[in-house]
């Protein structure tokens, strides 16, 4: 199986975009009061492209820590690569998007409480309402409802930090360990998340950290691990892990059917080297810009022609339109801000 040092030498651009567009496709239903496609009942399919991107995130980042294992320059290459763009897609739409679209005079918009709070997320505190309506779309007062992931991820980074600021991945069966009883403690306590989100015992966001923490953690599992330097046994537990799957489901257990099968199967189709696919991101990596900036023009172009174009017309004027952004982010924002990582010194 190919090596991870260069993005083209594998095919992670390629299933980042799809993940993205996947995510797109999914919140086009929603956004448009259609059920969403769904996964084995439990996730529909932009949840199941969240899986996805936490599985590749564990496996890359990890491998960005265990090159060098500085916790403050790990930290500051991931703000690197989510800070800029998340703060530019913020205020495009707050300070651009959002006046065009309010009823409020732009006095009382400036000065509205949830303009001053939707500012909240430049620190990773996801919130997702500004004095606006898109009237007659079927989410009216979400804007980009795709963010609140991100803090989530950023918690992510932060337990490999910690965790390798005191030497884990100087052993390699130090994080597969961690990662044997987050899962653990995970599918024991599975049945009763429910109860204890209606007890408000947890949050909603607090279940999904921990099962996104888990599939973070089974990708620097995966690296640490060396699964993707021979290639018969990541075929094996390829194998293995749908046979488990498929038992998984027989017992109506999809969220471990789903454990069982997505980070294994992502992190060997994403470590093969196939010509074409793995040329996905020669234009640059646009799978974040895809992702921070659908929601957006999803309910800005639903709001303006949901009653005038065929769905489908609609839907490729937002895959079109999302593109376009995404490309300009990437190399506008994204691409300028990675190359500070040459500044930092180990």
């Amino acid at each position: 199986m190919s090596n991870v040092n260069s993005s083209r030498s594998n095919n992670f651009d390629f299933i980042r975009i799809a993940a993205a567009f996947s995510v797109l496709f999914s919140h086009q239903y929603a956004l448009m009061g259609i059920k969403e496609p769904s996964i084995l009942n439990v996730h529909s399919l932009g949840g199941l492209s969240i899986l996805i991107f936490f599985s590749i995130s564990g496996f890359l980042v990890s491998q960005s820590f265990d090159l060098d294992p500085n916790a403050w320059r790990f930290l500051f290459k991931r703000f690197l690569r989510i800070w800029p763009a998340l703060a530019v897609v913020i205020i495009i739409t707050s300070l651009a998007l959002g006046p065009l679209i309010t009823n409020l005079t732009m006095s009382e918009y400036f000065a509205h409480e949830n303009f001053i709070k939707y500012f909240k997320n430049l620190y990773f505190s996801t919130k997702d309402i500004l004095p606006l309506e898109f009237s007659g779309n079927a989410l009216q007062w979400s804007l980009n409802g795709s963010l609140w992931t991100i803090p989530l991820e950023v918690k992510c980074y932060l337990l490999l930090a910690f965790v390798g600021s005191f030497g884990a991945f100087r052993n390699k069966y130090v994080i597969p360990t961690l990662f044997f009883i987050l899962a653990l403690v995970y599918f024991w306590m599975e049945p009763n998340f429910g109860h204890l989100i209606e007890s408000s015992k947890i949050s909603v966001n607090d279940y999904y950290l921990f099962q996104f923490s888990i599939f973070f953690m089974a990708g620097a599992c995966f690296y640490k691990l060396k699964i993707h330097e021979n290639f018969k046994l990541a075929l094996a537990l390829l194998v293995i892990g749908w046979i488990l799957g498929g038992i998984a489901v027989l017992f109506l257990k999809p969220i471990l059917a789903l454990f069982f099968v997505v980070p294994i199967t992502t992190l060997f189709l994403g470590n093969l080297n196939t010509d074409i696919i793995n040329r996905a991101g020669r234009y640059g990596d646009i799978s974040y810009g895809i992702y921070i900036y659908a929601f957006p023009v999803q309910q800005t172009f639903i709001w303006l022609w949901k009653d005038a174009i065929p769905w489908w017309l609609l839907l490729f004027f937002v895959l079109i339109t999302t593109t376009i952004f995404a490309f300009l982010s990437w190399h506008l924002i994204e691409k300028k801000a990675l190359k500070l990582k040459g500044a930092l010194k180990k």
